[in-house]
């Protein structure tokens, strides 16, 4: 994955699974967009970057 699978106000969900650990979801829409990641801001205006590295490695999926 990289910058051009992404818009800016695109809704996404993405999955977290961490090795050993736990499993959480983040649900909101992209509000930046880098070279080596994107930034996403839920209802709460809480928000959270994720790399496209993680991504290829499979630690965050998309849900669809």
């Amino acid at each position: 994955m990289n910058s051009i699978d992404f818009k800016l106000q695109q809704q996404i969900e993405i999955s977290i699974n961490k090795p050993r650990s736990f499993s959480k979801s983040f649900k909101g829409k992209i509000i930046y967009i880098s070279k080596h990641f994107i930034t996403l801001q839920n209802e709460d205006h809480i928000r959270e970057s994720f790399k496209y590295i993680d991504f290829s490695i499979g630690d965050i999926q998309l849900k669809h």
